[in-house]
């Protein structure tokens, strides 16, 4: 047999073979592994967790579906248009899931679980089927007083849809598990992968450098650092974690390719989490950023910020207008026997709750049935010109008078209404014109001036309204004509009573009237003059629109009187008073003819808050206000000592628990004998006692300074009260003199 001879060469060449074998075969096996961690990365990201967060949304329709038949059963108050646009809305959005979820269903590799989810829609379509029985049963808020079918309602509540919700939900919950489960274990076996992949580029790098030396050895060990650094980047990934940071590589090869892509993903997954928690914490206006259009999980988050979004915008509105109605039910349920007073006071509330500028109402005139005239107002100062009446089909008012239809414009005539302020006038954005029907008749009209536009649910709201002032109207009218009866009656009888007496004492009290008149103007335009020179005086309308206002207010505000006359008077309160109960008490007992004394804020024309002390005078014609007469003193600087002597109070009374807390320890220190503690002063027991009246005596200074200063402050109040009972003593003679 011939032996074979074998060189250097030939062993060379069989080694490097070999080594290309061997490097062939481990690049064949990384190949696989890489290629299965791509397969369960995919699997992972495309299907299973499109699916989770697609049963997250399906276990919110469940939900929305049990709170819904909840509230349809417990508020009993029944919006039959935001019913039927939640149903087509839960319609649309199950639809769009079914069609999802079956997408993703498909794709799962455990077949049990499709026939679950397939098992869980038909579920939720028979608690869909219940949630429509129970609208069937109760369409309306008068089908409530049904019992039988509102307890068979209750009975489909409880019996079907709370059990069938619960199942569901428990379902949902352990279909959740599996799938998770299943993503926890591909995550596993991905990690594994990778591990051994880690393990077989160890070996390639072992053999590249036994075969190609010491400086290929260096450059595989470099690639395997940054791989090794990926594999870990991925490992944290699948399971949950993000890394702390990502180098960023420039360059086209596949490792800086992979570090660009895995820090594109890093960043992707950090902008997610930040935005779900936003999103979780009641921020629907974050701003979310797609990796691609394919993100499944990010368009998934930004439709669910949309919903939850759209969801809390419609509560809003739903809240918004049951405080409305809350409030104006609150208006109508007082007995009001004034049409004007009633008038006026619901439109103010309409318009300070909507938000318009002005607003009129209507009503059908108590002499001629085809006219309307001006019932209240709010808004308008007294430099515009008001319509008073309104004949049937003529103009915008008359119009939907005789059609009995409301108008909303957005291009308002430019010579049909003007809204004034200090600044000037301006012409409306938008005018709303309701008509007030009570069993198919016109009563009036609501007429509402805004500089913006109007959102449908506001609307709605005034026509709700309207509705309810309408029935209330015909209570009111009742009144105010018994009302009015009363008072004649009353009146015809007195002046039967006193027309004898009257005729005969009428020409000594004529004479005796025009002397006292005559000396009575002279005394009382002497003593108003004096007296405002020294207290605050304001004159304004029936409506609170200043008419004068003295220099001695004007100086504590800070204004000019063109500033402020024509201006009403919450120009100088507080933001926000004019809605007070205080402030709408106020008025009523001005309109009823009563005056109103007390402590009142007032912002000056820098925002400081000033207090003053007064009376708020109304001067009647007839029943109504004619105008309104306030005089005040200024009682900021009481204020301001008050508060100063308390603070000077609280520190006195801080150091001289500190004094009762220093002489207990003396006692303590001390012996029991009585003798022994007069003894103190000139002879200590100890050290202890001696630093312990040492700490003493300047906290009797202190006191005594604090007792100084508090004698101070009381002197400067009372010389401030005595200030302020002079002046109560000049208002006092003034109303005197008045009458």
């Amino acid at each position: 047999m011939k032996k074979i001879q074998l060189n250097i060469k030939t062993i060379a060449t069989l080694l490097n073979i070999a080594l290309m074998l061997c490097l062939l075969t481990l690049g064949l096996a990384v190949a696989y592994y890489v290629n299965t961690n791509q397969t369960e990365t995919h699997y992972n990201q495309q299907v299973i967790e499109p699916s989770l967060a697609h049963l997250a949304e399906f276990r919110l329709f469940v939900s929305q579906a049990e709170q819904f038949s909840e509230n349809w059963l417990s508020q009993r108050v029944i919006d039959e248009q935001y019913a039927e646009d939640f149903k087509q809305q839960q319609k649309k959005n199950f639809e769009e899931f079914s069609a999802q979820i079956s997408t993703c269903k498909y794709q799962w590799r455990k077949p049990q679980l499709r026939g679950e989810i397939d098992s869980l829609i038909l579920q939720f379509d028979q608690i869909l089927v219940f949630q429509a029985r129970i609208s069937a049963l109760l369409p309306h808020q008068k089908s409530f007083k049904d019992t039988s079918k509102y307890q068979e309602a209750q009975a489909c509540l409880e019996q079907t849809i709370y059990p069938l919700s619960q199942n569901t939900t428990q379902r949902l919950k352990s279909l959740v598990l599996d799938l998770s489960e299943e993503n926890k274990n591909n995550s596993d076996t991905i990690s594994k992968t990778y591990s051994k992949i880690n393990y077989l580029m160890l070996v390639i790098a072992l053999v590249v450098a036994l075969g190609f030396g010491l400086n290929i050895l260096f450059i595989n060990n470099f690639i395997i650092k940054h791989i090794s650094y990926i594999s870990d980047a991925l490992h944290l990934l699948s399971g949950g974690q993000i890394p702390k940071q990502t180098h960023i590589r420039e360059g086209k090869n596949e490792i800086d390719i992979a570090y660009q892509a895995l820090g594109k993903l890093v960043a992707g997954l950090k902008s997610t989490t930040i935005f779900a928690q936003k999103v979780g914490t009641g921020d629907y206006s974050a701003k979310f950023e797609l990796l691609s259009e394919q993100d499944a999980l990010g368009n998934a988050l930004i439709e669910m910020r949309n919903n939850l979004d759209r969801i809390a915008a419609e509560d809003q509105k739903r809240r918004w207008i049951s405080d409305g109605i809350a409030s104006f039910t609150s208006i109508f349920s007082q007995n009001y026997s004034d049409l004007r007073l009633f008038s006026e006071t619901v439109i103010r509330q309409l318009v300070q709750y909507m938000d318009a500028n002005q607003g009129a109402i209507f009503l059908i005139s108590d002499a001629s049935e085809q006219e309307m005239t001006l019932s209240g107002f709010f808004g308008w100062n007294k430099t515009q010109k008001l319509q008073k009446s309104i004949v049937a089909g003529e103009g915008l008012l008359g119009q939907a008078w005789l059609e009995k239809e409301g108008y909303y414009l957005t291009d308002i005539p430019e010579d049909y209404i003007n809204i004034g302020s200090g600044l000037g006038h301006a012409k409306p954005t938008t005018l709303l014109i309701v008509p007030l029907l009570l069993k198919g008749e016109v009563l009036g009209l609501f007429e509402l001036a805004f500089f913006s536009t109007l959102e449908t649910y506001k609307k709605q709201f005034l026509e709700r309204v309207a509705e309810s002032f309408s029935s209330t109207l015909a209570t009111v009218r009742s009144n105010q004509r018994t009302q009015i009866l009363l008072e004649d009656s009353h009146s015809l009888t007195e002046q039967m009573r006193s027309q004898e007496e009257e005729m005969r004492q009428t020409i000594e009290q004529m004479q005796i009237a025009q002397e006292l008149a005559a000396k009575k103007s002279k005394n009382t335009d002497a003593l108003i003059n004096a007296l405002n020179e020294v207290v605050l005086m304001i004159e304004m309308n029936q409506v609170g629109i200043l008419k004068q206002i003295n220099h001695n207010y004007l100086n504590i505000l800070g204004y000019k009187a063109s500033e402020l006359i024509g201006q009403p008077i919450t120009t100088i309160l507080r933001r926000g008073y004019e809605g007070a109960k205080a402030y709408i008490d106020a008025w009523d007992e001005l309109a009823r003819g009563n005056p109103v004394e007390g402590d009142f804020e007032r912002v000056t024309k820098d925002g400081l808050v000033v207090y003053v002390h007064g009376y708020f005078f109304p001067v009647m014609e007839g029943a109504k206000i004619d105008k309104v007469i306030h005089i005040a003193f200024d009682i900021t600087e009481n204020k301001n000592l008050k508060n100063r002597l308390l603070e000077n109070d609280m520190l006195l009374h801080k150091h001289q628990q500190e004094i009762e807390v220093l002489k207990k320890t003396i006692r303590q220190q001390e012996k029991t004998h009585a003798e022994m503690v007069e003894q103190i002063n000139t002879q200590p027991i100890d050290g202890n006692s001696v630093d312990i009246k040492e700490d003493i005596q300047p906290i009797y200074q202190n006191i005594a300074e604090l007792q100084a200063q508090k004698a101070e402050l009381e002197a400067a109040l009372l010389a401030a009260n005595q200030r302020n009972d002079s002046y109560m003593i000049q208002i006092n003679e003034l109303l005197l003199r008045l009458g």
